[in-house]
């Protein structure tokens, strides 16, 4: 079976031992098999050794898929440089498997870490999201603002210095 084929079994998943509590994470629910009382089948698109790909329950778009770590990571800072790759090898392939499919005119990769940023559900997961040019999602960021610019007399001189100096890698 095709690594992007949709599967409706839970293939190379192993669910918890019997006698644990139940997965309080939806995508912890997901990765094992269970769903919870009024939980939705998920509707998975690519099942790879060390990730997990489905739709999500209320798209933002045409083609917007879900790509998350099989183990239970809360968010990006908790994301181990090994799974890592794996995690961006399942990306890559699903975003490769949308763009021959829809054909959009771009995509945005999103992932948001900490209620700041949006992060709703606690387990690190990557939006992707087919774009198409004048599409009823509209710009990722306000145009026209340079907001950085404001920041000069804060940091006594070209603030995107002060940022660079602030988390360079690896560190001066």
């Amino acid at each position: 079976m095709s690594a992007l084929t949709r599967i409706t079994h839970y293939e190379g998943m192993t669910p918890p031992p019997p006698g644990d509590p139940p997965l309080l994470c939806p995508f912890c629910r997901i990765v094992h098999g269970e769903r919870a009382q009024g939980d939705s089948e998920p509707l998975i698109i690519g099942n790879f050794p060390r990730a997990l790909a489905f739709i999500p329950l209320a798209p933002a778009a045409w083609g917007h898929t879900l790509v998350i770590p099989k183990p239970h990571i809360t968010d990006l800072w908790g994301f181990a440089p090994d799974l890592a790759g794996e995690v961006f090898t399942a990306i890559w392939s699903v975003g490769t498997q949308i763009r021959r499919a829809l054909r959009p005119d771009g995509m945005n990769l999103i992932q948001s870490t900490g209620a700041a940023a949006g992060q709703t559900v606690d387990h690190l997961h990557f939006h992707l999201v087919p774009r198409w040019d004048g599409d009823h999602l509209g710009d990722l960021w306000e145009k026209g603002r340079e907001w950085w610019k404001e920041m000069t007399a804060d940091t006594g001189g070209d603030p995107r210095t002060a940022m660079a100096d602030a988390f360079r890698y690896p560190p001066s």
